[in-house]
């Protein structure tokens, strides 16, 4: 709606402009009129015209004092001087005053309709870019000021995403959409905003202006015009919405539906915000933990080929029965981090964050296909490198066995393991209950308490709480206590057990 301002103390100059303004925009115009400044002035502070039309010569208050005074606190109103004075000096004032326009009584029609339908123009450009600012600034939780009114009351979106992985699927414009849209027969009025993902973008309907026939076929028209650009591009789309306020929660649950939805290298139009998938996740994690074992083994065995062989089976399962992008990405990750553990993750060849590896695996797939020979090239690369740097896992966790003997009499730590090697702790640890059977802390008090055992036996003179300190025990008690749970029986009673079957 364009809100318009006459001022002009001539009632039939008025109504002349006023039939003017509506033969030019019947419905889409609002006009409130004055007949002097002062009173233009009042209404103005709370009317918030867009358009100001004021004679020059008025009682109370000239036009050209009007302007200036409304523009102090409303700097985007648009100004038109009307008047019979073809003064050169009026002119020139009002240039000086930002005016838009100059016209001569009485007004042409064809020139008025000339003008206003530029400033028509001009503002709703300007409106649809503020609007489209603050929906942006709500679908990022920037905090941005601006009042509910000006925005629609009953609404759709549609979220169209480019790509499959949001963070590296390239950059969907709004221009792009907006062309797209250029191709129906949209007026213009519907407002397309950005959010956090360059590859991401929002289109909102008012369903006060457009029918809901209209909206799908709006989205039908953006949908293929942009598939015939992009390889791979997912919509989704809104049922009816109210209240702008809960725009991003609103925004958050159709996006995030969206993601629950999309398939590998195919493009889809889907309605509703329903993320009903007929893949439960119940399966999914039995798939994994499959998979997990899988690998372990493997990795004990020091085969590859059953890897392969397995991988193959998991993608032609996930192509045969159209799991979604989202499962596939969680399986990925949690078969990653499985075998970040059983390879180790140490300092000389660190495994890069599991996320951002599968992102860039899924976002590189053109296909099933790519997606499987992409998995298998890094498991292998992967592979090659662990063993080049540190030996196979059984090799490493015999090193780990001698460091431990050989520092019997220390009182090396978990930290101290690591950096020696150069290994993480929790592979470490992995292997060490994989080979030996005891993590590498409860392997090592088992090779000191043989040893305080050895000693007990040999020297009968080494008094307990001696052979305890010696072997790194700070806490004679503790010593005690692991002694006896290795042995049944305290280390006191144990000497004391040798020197009477010697006698």
């Amino acid at each position: 709606m364009l809100r318009i301002m006459v001022v002009e103390d001539s009632k039939p100059i008025i109504r002349d402009i006023v039939y003017k303004i509506k033969q030019f925009e019947p419905d889409e115009t609002d006009v409130r009129i004055a007949y002097d400044g002062e009173k233009a002035l009042d209404i103005i502070r709370t009317y918030h015209p867009d358009i100001l039309l004021t004679d020059i010569k008025m009682p109370l208050m000239d036009g050209l004092t009007l302007i200036q005074k409304a523009k102090s606190f409303y700097p985007a109103l648009k100004c038109v001087v009307i008047s019979g004075y073809d003064d050169f000096e009026f002119a020139r004032k009002a240039l000086k005053l930002q005016v838009e326009d100059y016209i001569l009584k009485p007004v042409d029609a064809g020139e008025f309709r000339k003008i206003m339908t530029n400033l028509a123009t001009e503002i709703n450009r300007n409106k649809l870019a503020r609007k489209e600012e603050i929906i942006s600034g709500i679908l990022n939780k920037n905090r941005i000021n601006y009042d509910e009114a000006d925005l629609p009351d009953n609404y759709t979106i549609s979220v169209v995403r480019l790509g499959v992985v949001p963070r590296y699927s390239g950059n969907l414009t709004i221009d792009e959409i907006r062309e797209s849209l250029n191709e129906t027969n949209a007026d213009g009025g519907i407002l397309v905003a950005g959010t956090k993902f360059v590859c991401e973008k929002v289109i909102l309907y008012d369903l006060n202006r457009y029918s809901e026939a209209q909206i799908r076929q709006y989205n039908e028209t953006v949908f293929q015009k942009l598939t015939e650009r992009y390889s791979q591009l997912n919509m989704i789309c809104s049922d009816k919405l109210s209240d702008i306020g809960r725009l991003y929660e609103q925004y958050i649950d159709l996006s995030n539906s969206l993601s629950s939805m999309m398939l590998l290298n195919k493009s889809e139009i889907y309605i509703g915000s329903s993320s009903a998938t007929s893949h439960s996740l119940a399966k999914l994690n039995s798939e994994t933990i499959v998979l997990k074992k899988k690998v372990e083994s493997i990795i004990r065995n020091r085969s590859i080929t059953n890897v392969h062989a397995e991988i193959s089976r998991i993608v032609h399962a996930w192509e045969e029965n159209n799991y979604p992008i989202i499962f596939i990405r969680k399986f990925l990750v949690a078969v990653l981090d499985e075998i970040s553990l059983l390879l180790g993750n140490d300092k000389q060849f660190p495994l890069e964050d599991p996320n951002y590896l599968i992102d860039m695996i899924l976002s590189d797939c053109g296909s099933y296909r790519d997606l499987e020979d992409k998995i298998i090239e890094y498991y292998n690369k992967f592979i090659q490198g662990r063993n080049e740097r540190t030996g196979s896992p059984m090799a490493i966790a015999e090193k780990v066995e001698k460091y431990l003997r050989d520092n019997i009499y220390g009182n090396i730590t978990m930290q101290d393991i690591s950096d020696e090697f150069k290994i993480s702790s929790s592979y470490i640890s992995r292997l060490m209950k994989m080979y030996y059977g005891n993590s590498p802390m409860d392997y090592y008090n088992k090779l000191k308490i043989e040893e305080a055992r050895k000693l007990l036996s040999e020297n009968h003179d080494m008094l307990v709480k001696d052979i305890a300190e010696i072997l790194g025990f700070s806490d004679q008690h503790y010593f005690s206590k692991v002694f006896k749970m290795q042995y049944g029986i305290s280390p006191v009673d144990y000497k004391n057990r040798v020197g009477d079957s010697e006698k």
